[in-house]
């Protein structure tokens, strides 16, 4: 996967400099929500094996013969490499949709700057 920080990270360099416009933003904004897709469609796929796997685990005979609890079953579901795997998909799509929120709000301000240039 593309290291999305890196491409976030680069256009805010850019703008710190004062070297990136508003079209610059608006293709970082297009790059990231790419990324995103493929995150999102990780995620979902990574879903549905934490789901699989908090399926078996419900099924789980003690060791008195009987079936687990659903606190129990979740609590050991939780603790699994694909709820792991689930939670860092969330995150990573969680940090893309912010950090394409970020992007557009410093695309209207990079707009707004402009427009405010050229009244002068």
């Amino acid at each position: 996967m593309i290291n999305y920080t890196e491409v976030y990270d680069k256009v805010i360099k850019d703008y710190n400099v004062g070297c990136v416009s508003s079209e610059e933003v608006g293709l970082t904004i297009a790059k990231l929500a790419s990324i995103f897709c493929y995150y999102n469609l990780d995620r979902a796929r990574s879903q549905r094996a934490y789901r699989k796997k908090a399926a078996e685990i419900e099924k789980t005979i003690d060791e008195n013969g009987k079936s687990i609890s659903s606190a129990k079953a979740k609590i050991l579901s939780d603790a699994t490499d694909e709820a792991a795997a689930h939670s860092e998909y969330d995150a990573h799509v969680e940090n893309l949709n912010q950090l394409i929120n970020s992007l557009k709000k410093l695309q209207e301000g990079i707009i707004e700057e402009h427009s405010h240039s050229n009244l002068l």
